[in-house]
């Protein structure tokens, strides 16, 4: 009997002895990947790319073409196209042209008495930065861009102005420092902005801080451990 109470005795010892070193393990696992997880890149979580500023301005011509097309009559008889479009804007012609004919519009591009004109003119096309702000002590940069496109249509027959009328649309996301300058088009002027310039503070202690911070888990990881 004292021979089976004694080895009762062991197994109880065993297990408190194991529960508790699991315990402690669990709570030092536990501070340690919410370290790891405060601390880890934030690349490391990033989405997938944002689309570059001329593929924004796309969008928007294809929101300015539309526009233009719910102030039409609606008839199946052809327009003749005459584009407006400053030095540099050039890129925007196949787009509206595309969007016209995938919308089922008839587009000459040569003058015909017959046809009304519609002339559409690209007077603004702008890239804006804001101020930079991270998210966390260790996020990433990041700035809210601004893409906007403006100008207006004129539609006409001989002599007559039937309808006029303006467009406006603007793009706003948020995208990462240092994917700014790889949104850009440096052959295309308008495709860029401002990029705004990095805090010193960053640069400065950024370092120490994640330093100190790196050092603080270390301590607190053996601290939950030996107790």
């Amino acid at each position: 009997m004292n021979i089976y109470r004694r080895r009762i005795g062991v197994k109880s010892s065993n297990f408190n002895f194991f529960a508790i070193f699991s315990l402690k393990g669990l709570k030092a696992l536990t501070v340690l990947c919410l370290l790891l997880f405060l601390l880890a890149p934030a690349k490391l979580f990033s989405q997938s790319s944002p689309p570059a500023n001329l593929e924004v301005f796309y969008k928007l011509a294809d929101s300015s073409v539309t526009k233009v097309l719910t102030s039409l009559p609606e008839s199946n008889s052809p327009v003749y196209l005459r584009l407006d479009l400053p030095e540099g804007y050039s890129v925007f012609r196949n787009r509206i042209i595309q969007d016209l004919i995938q919308s089922g519009k008839k587009v000459l591009l040569a003058s015909d008495s017959l046809a009304p004109s519609l002339d559409i003119s690209i007077d603004r096309a702008k890239v804006t930065y804001s101020d930079l702000f991270r998210q966390g002590l260790f996020g990433s940069y990041e700035s809210e861009r601004i893409v906007s496109l403006g100008g207006s249509f004129i539609l006409s027959s001989g002599a007559m102005v039937k309808n006029t009328g303006d467009f406006s649309f603007t793009a706003r996301d948020t995208v990462k420092y240092d994917d700014l300058r790889g949104l850009e088009d440096i052959s295309i002027p308008f495709t860029r902005g401002e990029i705004p310039s990095e805090p010193l503070f960053s640069t400065l202690w950024e370092p120490v801080v994640a330093l100190g911070t790196a050092a603080v888990a270390v301590y607190l990881f053996f601290t939950v451990r030996s107790k």
